[in-house]
């Protein structure tokens, strides 16, 4: 038998791809390109957002009694932020920005590295914003590469904030009703557990 054809990464791209713009989402939530995980990793990250939203005590103690936690509705490898001209882009350009990003995707995945497997490496609290608790991956060197040219594409075209630098990241949910004192005391030690369950490898599906 000859090789078995390599899964490439997809890239979706539909047409509603502004809606994340809404209102209505999550602070923590912005307008974002992101790379969509596995079923089983999106499922253990919701669980684990959903365990804090319960009870932000039993996973950081005393420290937030009365506060409360917002989770993300959706549990995506955030890729590139965006900003609200995002959402104010003429169909013609969206399409054009949809096409474009399309065809950086196909061009950067021709030797299949963009569907090579990523690594959990840990749960924090996001910087500069450490309300926001994120889960921290480390990921092949080719999706960071066209993570920069995706980057600069949407910058391009004033869509996207001068973020160049990257630490890949999913994004759990905020924390409210803290203050800044008492985040800076807080630690990611009682997810532990959710760290463990993260530990097979986590497999890109899409743009």
């Amino acid at each position: 038998q000859g090789p078995q054809p390599r899964k490439a990464v997809s890239v979706v791209l539909p047409p509603d791809i502004m809606a994340a713009a809404s209102a209505s989402q999550p602070a923590a939530c912005k307008p974002t390109l992101v790379v969509r995980l596995d079923a089983a990793t999106r499922t253990s990250l919701t669980h684990t957002a959903e365990s804090i939203e319960l009870c932000p005590s039993a996973i950081f103690g005393d420290a937030v009694a009365g506060a409360t936690f917002e989770a993300c509705p959706e549990m995506n490898l955030d890729l590139v932020m965006c900003n609200a001209q995002l959402a104010r882009l003429p169909e013609d350009m969206t399409s054009t920005l949809r096409d474009d990003l399309r065809r950086l995707l196909i061009a950067a995945d021709s030797a299949g590295e963009l569907s090579a497997a990523l690594t959990f490496a840990r749960f924090e609290l996001y910087q500069p914003d450490n309300s926001i608790v994120v889960a921290i991956f480390k990921v092949p060197q080719a999706l960071t590469q066209f993570r920069k040219a995706a980057w600069r594409l949407c910058r391009g075209m004033n869509v996207a904030f001068p973020d160049a630098l990257w630490m890949p990241h999913v994004k759990l949910g905020k924390l409210k009703g803290l203050s800044r004192g008492q985040l800076k005391r807080l630690t990611c030690d009682g997810l532990a557990g959710a760290a463990e369950a993260l530990q097979q490898p986590v497999r890109p599906l899409g743009l």
